[in-house]
């Protein structure tokens, strides 16, 4: 799960880079969205998003590693 979480923070973090580089949008007839702001805003998401899925990582590392030391079955 922390492998398809950190995959999908990538791609969010790509669009918003590419966001960030567009000037503007327009929308409508007279309505214009400047793109920068959108695009930090999904750079900053994803970066939150693979910060946790490195938690993920740390995490489940940590319990695979306690799994192997000390096993559940005794043998």
């Amino acid at each position: 799960m922390s492998e398809l979480l950190s995959q999908i923070a990538g791609v969010v973090m790509l669009i918003g880079v590419i966001l960030m580089a567009l000037p503007v949008v327009r929308l409508g007839h007279r309505a214009y969205v400047p793109m920068f702001e959108m695009g930090l805003g999904l750079f900053l998401l994803g970066l939150l998003a693979a910060l946790a899925g490195a938690v993920g990582w740390i995490v489940g590392g940590g319990i695979a590693a306690a799994a192997l030391r000390y096993p559940v079955a005794g043998g």
